[in-house]
């Protein structure tokens, strides 16, 4: 009975102890502060203040705070603060200026205590400007000014920039900065050259100081700057040196740095900058205000040395300033010199390293629990285990349980300084699981498996592994440091059990797990790479295979770029019944690679490709202003992305302040180009944008860059294209091509118009033209084509320009010629004439220009139809370059002859014509007029063709003759001796296809005929029919209609006779009905009456009889009609005819081959019987012999053994 109950407590309580060992309880540690508040807190009156301070430690710390080194309790502050619940951030309430100082926070529990940084805890402020009148600042135009600001108390700092002040509302405007107007570092605001805009109304500039943190700004008194000038003009003044940065500039390594320059001088100064350490701008290197500014974003050792900023100018030397840069760096932590925790079993040691570097060199301050070293008392350093080994570098050795601590360690300089908080705790405990073994794990072959087994221990536990009841060393098991077990590359037979055992000097504890293996997943078809353009679709194709027993969970998805694609894109879908991947309407976006994934959850695979789309380039990016000098300018740019298509050249095009809306052209550049340098105008503000063109297509366009303003000057051209008008008698016109904003080079821009006769040297006319946009301007001179000297010159706030001005000659206006222009002697060559040309011939004194009233021009011929000159009036020009001699040369002749042919005339018509002079803007009296009548050609086209009856297969047309306006013959007499027909030809038409020209047979040939009927054609087909009016020399233009036949229908055979029958012929002749009902194909079917075939004739399409011929002779035929329209047959009755003469049947004539073979039949068979008859009798007939049979002989047959 004992012994029964010795087993109950075992099954009871080894179940328990099991229990508790699984149970894993969290150890004791030191407090570590996790949240750090801010180095400077600014708080505003009435404005409550968080101080963040939030730590972490087992048992949960307690928190204190100190004030300037001195304990600080929240308690006695008229309940306006509070340290809150689990954390030891404190909340004041409306804080105070008795509350200000230097905040530390600590946190504590019985094993150290965690420090936090120094807060400096101040109030935020932001004094007023003095009160102060505004000042009058009188300056030269051309001349720079200074206008100082001194900042009032700020805290934090204030920042400062300059506004103009309405006196009226004391609203203010924010000055915008550039190369002209800009501010020191300072604060002080500078004009490098003052020009009359800058009184800006008598509006006075103030400086602003603004405080973010107290979200209030204050303003200076004014400075109402006053331009005196007593030439209105800017004087040119050379540059020279206004403000740079100090000699010698300190900057910390990572924060920025400034470096400025300003040179005043007019025109403004373009400041550049020089450096040993490569160009300038670079990636960290910007430069602004027109390179008066250099910024560094992030400073590095790299940066520091010498820097030159110098400016160039035209009028004056080089100026330069040089700065050295010396660059020092705040204390940082060197590689693997940050203290971290450390955790430690009893009898080990620790070492704590603490490393940082800077310039000047940190100083290193060590802390025991918030206790400068030399002051603590802990154990360690009582009983010696505690080693400094130098200011780097503290070991505590043969640690015990009592010597947990929290160390911090400082390091400064200078420049500031870095903070660590750290501890060490030492434990004792027994193994406790951490992360157990799974207890069942599937894998799939040939992948790398890690078993987890994660445990924590004082000493650390020594893991030991276990396949089923056999250890586990080494080959593809590894057991990994912090427990787990990895198993390279499983295959099928590394299934089964496994048990993970930790041990150390306080205990031990185990677990197991099964890992079940399957076979790995396989991809059968893998996608392809495809190259498309951009706007197509592509698509990808996969699919493989896995284990049988994990099939219900394979699963296929894609990744684009190793990122899943998923239903939200709209544009990339997946085949759930292939597992294709379609990209629909791609964009060069998609490019990429494109991975199909299969999995089951135990293992995948995966089996990528590159989609390649090809597409318009990306825009170029970057593009700046590197240099605005001298009229020029130079932009750089980084190339945007190809797109798969290599950029084959940039164009680049500009802005203006002129016309912002508009980009024009510049220039273009390779597409290996990064740079380029444009020629620009004076005065006028540029800025830049660059497009890419490959094979495919132009990018949009890029940023544009920075704005690069020209400087002011003359003007560097003069308007072109100056030009007489002389259509105004009387007046000396000028015109010229005006010059845009673009090309005014500055303000005050006209023009200065002189004219002077020519040969005078007294000046007629100075004119100045204010309005740019004027292109013309009449003198008033009282005479007619008198030459003048004209001068037009452009000219701005800078005087007149500097281009060679050449004086052009411009004649007065012109007039009419005088009556001795009149040219008498215009005679037409008769023997010349042809059908649609004349040719004519005149003599002109080429001396005579005393009436001339203007520039020689050449001629006019005037010409029209006798009769009809309102309507058919024409006129021809023979210029001077197109004149030609009728005897060749003209040089030693004063008067000479001339000849001209005019062509495009009418045929056969009675044409007039005379001839004038001209100058370029009016023409002489004409000549007297000549007749003469061109020669017969082919006629015009004839007039309204249209149907008149639209039948299935023919079509009955009707016209008139063509138009002669004038002829040289009777009307009446017109188409008997003039046109000798009429053609008509037609084609099929289906859709824009034109069928093959048939034309119709016989053509027409009487000329007086304006009906006819066009036969042969098909049922509801649509033709463009055609026709001409034919002469002796040829057809005339062609008129056509377009028609579509009607459907077919039955048809009615009109009445027909049959006549001029004779032996072997007969006439079948019918009346022609125009009308739908009546077909016009007809032809004959006949037959000898009694049979059953019927014979046919001819088609007959134009005619209304048919001839029927090689007919029997005395024979009866049946005779009827038959008409059709190509898809209908109609047949008329049945009448009978009999040839004329003696039928065949008895005609000796027709059969006498017949007879004289029928005659020689009967005399060859009366001859063969004659001669058997005679053969017959003349053969003797033969003798009878009598035969006797022999004897029978009597046979006897043996039977032989073989036959038994």
């Amino acid at each position: 009975m004992s012994r029964l109950f010795l087993i109950c407590v075992l099954v009871a309580v080894i179940p328990k102890a099991q229990l508790q060992n699984r149970t894993r309880t969290l150890p004791n540690r030191p407090p570590n502060i996790y949240v750090q508040p801010e180095k400077d807190i600014y708080y505003k009156v009435d404005e409550s203040v968080e101080i963040q301070c939030i730590a972490g430690g087992v048992p949960a710390p307690k928190y204190n705070w100190t004030r300037n080194e001195r304990p600080f309790d929240t308690s006695g502050n008229d309940n306006r603060m509070v340290i809150l619940q689990d954390s030891g951030t404190i909340v004041m309430n409306k804080p105070r200026p008795k509350d200000e100082g230097i905040f530390q926070c600590k946190a504590y529990n019985h094993l150290g205590v965690s420090t936090s940084i120094n807060i400096n805890f101040r109030q935020a402020m932001l004094r007023d400007f003095p009160y102060g009148k505004d000042e009058i600042v009188t300056v030269i135009p051309g001349h720079p000014v200074k206008l100082r600001c001194t900042p009032p108390t700020s805290i934090p700092k204030a920042i400062l920039s300059w506004h103009i002040r309405d006196p009226r509302t004391q609203a203010t405007t924010a000055i915008n900065l550039d190369k002209r107007i800009t501010m020191d570092l300072e604060g002080r605001l500078y004009i490098t050259n003052v020009k009359m805009e800058d009184h800006q109304d008598g509006k006075p500039y103030v400086c602003m100081a603004q405080n973010l943190k107290m979200r209030k700004n204050t303003f200076s008194h004014g400075y109402i700057i006053v331009p005196s000038s007593n030439s209105g003009t800017s004087d040119n003044v050379a540059p020279h040196l206004l403000w740079s940065t100090p000699n010698e500039l300190f900057g910390v390594i990572g924060q920025e740095l400034r470096i400025k320059c300003i040179f005043g001088g007019n025109p403004t100064p373009a400041v550049h900058w020089e450096n040993k350490n490569g160009t300038i701008p670079d990636n960290r290197r910007t430069l602004s205000l027109g390179g008066q500014q250099l910024y560094i974003s992030d400073l590095q050792m790299i940066d520091r040395g010498s820097y030159t900023c110098y400016t160039t100018s035209a009028i004056g030397q080089r100026q330069q300033r040089n700065i050295n840069v010396i660059v020092k760096s705040k204390p940082y932590w060197l590689e693997d010199g940050k203290p971290t925790d450390k955790e430690r079993g009893v009898g080990e040691k620790a070492t704590f390293i603490c490393r940082a570097g800077g310039d000047p060199t940190p100083d290193i301050q060590w802390y025991i629990n918030g206790v400068k070293f030399k002051d603590a008392r802990h154990v360690t350093i009582r009983d010696g285990r505690l080693i400094k080994r130098d200011d780097n570098n503290i070991t505590v050795i043969d640690l015990r349980v009592g010597d947990a601590m929290v160390l911090q360690c400082n390091a400064s300089n200078t420049f500031g300084y870095v903070f660590a908080d750290f501890y060490l705790n030492v434990l004792k405990e027994r193994p406790q699981f951490i992360k157990r073994p799974l207890k069942e794990l599937k894998v799939a072959e040939n992948t790398d498996v890690h078993l987890t087994c994660q445990t924590s221990g004082k000493p650390d536990p020594i893991i030991t592994w276990f396949r089923g009841s056999q250890q586990i060393t080494g080959g593809r098991y590894q057991i990994q440091p912090n427990g787990d077990l990895l198993i390279q590359n499983v295959v099928l037979s590394d299934a089964g059990n496994f048990t993970c055992e930790a041990r150390n000097n306080e205990g031990w504890d185990s677990d197991w797990g099964v890992m079940i293996v399957r076979r790995s997943t396989r991809i059968e078809q893998r996608p392809k790479d495809l190259e498309v353009f951009a706007g197509t679709d592509a698509k990808f194709t996969c699919s493989g295979t896995t284990d049988f027993e994990e099939v219900s969970k394979l699963r296929v998805y894609w990744m684009k770029d190793r990122k899943e694609i998923t239903q939200s894109n709209q544009r990339m879908t997946t085949n759930v019944q292939d597992n294709s991947l379609t990209i629909s309407g791609t964009i060069s976006r998609d490019s990429g690679f494109y991975t199909c994934v299969i999995t089951n959850e135990l293992d995948k695979q995966e089996a990528s490709a590159i989609l390649t789309v090809k597409d318009r380039p990306e825009p170029p990016v970057d593009v700046h202003k590197k240099f605005c000098i001298n009229n020029t300018a130079t932009i750089t740019w980084t190339k945007g992305g190809f797109n798969n298509a290599p950029i084959q050249y940039f164009t680049i095009e500009y802005n203006t302040s002129v016309e912002t809306d508009r980009w024009v052209f510049a220039a273009t550049a390779n597409q290996s180009d990064n740079t380029i340098t444009l020629k620009l105008r004076p005065g006028v503000s540029y800025s830049f944008r660059l497009l890419a063109t490959n094979k495919i297509g132009i990018s949009n366009p890029s940023r544009h860059s920075e704005i690069c303003t020209t400087d002011t000057s003359k003007p560097y051209k003069n308007p072109e294209n100056v030009r007489g008008v002389g259509d105004k008698p009387g007046y000396l016109v000028i015109e010229w091509t005006p010059m845009p904003p673009i090309d005014h080079g500055g303000r005050n821009f006209r023009y200065i118009l002189k004219i002077s006769k020519r040969g005078n040297v007294v000046i007629d006319e100075v004119t100045t033209i204010t309005n740019w946009r004027q292109s013309r301007y009449e003198f008033l001179s009282n005479d007619v084509y008198t030459p003048y000297n004209v001068t037009i010159q452009a000219a701005n706030e800078h005087q007149s320009s500097s281009v060679y001005l050449k004086p052009n000659i411009i004649y007065s206006g012109e007039s009419k010629p005088g009556p001795s222009m009149r040219i008498d002697n215009f005679v037409v060559d008769n023997a010349g004439l042809a059908e649609n040309a004349a040719t004519f011939y005149w003599s002109w004194d080429v001396n005579n220009d005393a009436q001339l009233h203007g520039k020689f021009r050449g001629f006019k011929i005037q010409y029209w139809v006798k009769g009809m000159k309102r309507v058919t009036f024409r006129e021809d020009e023979v210029l001077e370059k197109d004149m030609t001699p009728r005897y060749g040369s003209v040089k030693k002749r004063s008067i000479v002859e001339y000849t001209y042919t005019l062509k495009n005339l009418l045929p056969f018509t009675i044409m007039e014509a005379q001839m004038c002079l001209m100058n370029t803007y009016y023409v002489s009296g004409p000549s007297p007029i000549v007749s003469f009548v061109t020669k017969s050609g082919v006629p015009g086209p004839v007039e309204k063709l249209h149907p008149l009856l639209i039948a299935s297969n023919f079509l009955e047309l009707t016209w008139e003759r063509p138009e002669l306006l004038n002829s040289p013959i009777q009307d009446a007499d017109l188409t008997n001796s003039y046109l000798k027909g009429y053609d008509v030809g037609f084609q099929t038409v289906k859709g824009l296809e034109l069928g093959q020209m048939q034309e119709m047979d016989p053509q027409i040939i009487d000329p007086r005929i304006t009906k006819c009927v066009l036969n042969g054609l098909t049922s509801n087909q649509k033709y463009r029919v055609y026709m001409w009016a034919r002469t002796e020399n040829g057809r005339g233009e062609s008129s056509f209609i377009e028609i579509t036949t009607a459907k077919s229908s039955a048809m009615d055979v009109p009445a027909f006779s049959i006549r001029n029958v004779n032996s072997t012929f007969f006439n079948l002749t019918w009346t022609m009905v125009m009308s739908k009902k009546y077909g016009t194909v007809a032809f004959a079917e006949y037959r000898i009456k009694g049979t059953s075939d019927w014979q046919l004739s001819a088609q007959q399409f134009s005619k209304s009889w048919i001839g029927v011929n090689k007919l029997q002779h005395g024979t009866s035929y049946e005779v009827r009609l038959a008409v059709t329209n190509g898809g209908k047959t109609s047949k008329g009755n049945i009448e009978v005819i009999k040839t004329t003469g003696i039928s065949a049947a008895y005609s000796l004539g027709n059969n006498f081959a017949w007879f004289i073979g029928l005659i020689l039949s009967v005399l060859i068979l009366i001859a063969l019987s004659t001669y058997i008859v005679l053969m017959y009798k003349k053969h003797p007939e033969p003798k009878r012999k009598q035969y006797t049979a022999p004897p029978r002989r009597r046979v006897q047959y043996e039977t032989t053994g073989s036959d038994r």
